[in-house]
C-alpha cells in the first residue's frame, strides 16, 4: 500500500506539578513568559478553576500566529503545538520549534516557588495518508503489526497500543490507528448519519507519547527535570521515525 509524506500534524509538550491554585499565579507566569519568549503569546485568559476535573485548563496563552497554546491547570502545564501545511512535513523544524520552549517552560515552573514538578513528557501525532479504504488500510495495518492468523472477515477498522520502558526512567507508549476525515462544520452533525462516502482522506495515525512517569512511580524523591525533558524529545521522535518506517 502507498502512502503519502508523512505529516507530524500535532504535538503536546507537558508538565506535571503538584497541585497548585494556578489562577491565582497568572500574571506571575505571564511576567516570565514575556521575557522568556517576549512578543510571543497574548496575555494570560484566566477562566474559573474546575472542581471535578483538575487537569481542566484554568489560565491560557495563545501565540501571536495562533498555531501553539498554552494551557495551565491545576496540576499540569502542556504546550499544544498545531503545526501549519508548510512544517508538517518537515520533522527536524517542526523539533525544534518544540525544543526551543523546553527551557522557558522550566524557566516558568523554576521562578515561581509554589510549583512542584513531579514528571513530564511528549506527545506526537504523525499522520500517513493513503489512497485506501478504511478496511484496506486497516487490514495493512494489521498484516503489519499482527504476525499471526487473524480472522479479518469482518474487521472494518483496527487500532493498535504498546506501552514499553526506555532507560529504566520513561514509559513509551506508541498506537497506530486507521483514521478518516469528514468535513464536520458544526458539531451536532456526530449525531446524524456519517456515510463512508463522506471521507474525503484516510490513513494511519501514529501517537508517541514518552514520559517519565515511571521514573515519578518508583524511583524515591525523583522529579524531572528540563534535562529528562529534552532527552524523552529526542526519544520521541527516534521512535516514531522507527513507526513510520515500519507501517510504510
Amino acid at each position: 500500500m502507498k502512502f503519502s509524506a508523512p505529516k507530524l500534524v500535532r504535538a503536546y509538550l507537558f508538565l506535571y506539578y503538584q497541585p497548585t491554585d494556578v489562577r491565582q499565579l497568572a500574571f506571575d507566569v505571564e511576567a516570565v513568559l514575556n521575557k522568556e519568549l517576549p512578543g510571543r503569546y497574548t496575555p494570560a485568559l484566566v477562566l474559573p478553576t474546575s472542581e471535578i476535573d483538575p487537569n481542566t485548563p484554568s489560565v491560557i496563552f495563545t501565540s501571536i500566529h495562533g498555531h501553539s497554546m498554552l494551557f495551565f491547570s491545576k496540576t499540569n502545564l502542556s504546550l499544544q503545538v498545531n503545526f501549519s501545511q508548510d512544517w508538517q512535513i518537515d520533522f527536524d523544524r517542526c523539533k525544534g520549534y518544540v525544543k526551543d520552549r523546553i527551557a522557558p517552560l522550566f524557566k516558568i515552573i523554576q521562578s515561581i516557588d509554589k510549583f512542584k514538578p513531579t514528571y513530564s513528557g511528549i506527545t506526537l501525532f504523525v499522520e500517513l495518508k493513503s489512497e485506501g479504504s478504511i478496511r484496506d488500510i486497516s487490514l495493512y495495518l494489521l498484516s503489519k503489526v499482527c504476525h499471526k492468523e487473524t480472522d479479518v472477515e469482518d474487521i472494518y477498522s483496527v487500532e493498535f497500543k504498546k506501552t514499553s520502558v526506555r532507560d529504566g526512567l520513561y514509559f513509551l507508549n506508541v498506537s497506530q490507528s486507521v483514521y478518516g476525515k469528514r468535513n464536520i462544520i458544526n458539531p451536532l452533525q456526530i449525531y446524524d448519519k456519517m456515510p463512508d462516502r463522506d471521507i474525503y482522506e484516510a490513513g494511519v495515525q501514529i501517537v508517541c507519547d514518552l514520559n517519565d512517569r515511571y521514573a515519578f512511580n518508583n524511583i524515591e524523591d525523583y522529579t524531572t527535570n528540563e534535562s529528562s525533558l529534552q532527552k524523552a524529545l529526542d526519544l520521541a521522535f527516534s521512535s516514531i521515525e522507527k513507526e513510520i518506517t515500519r507501517i510504510r
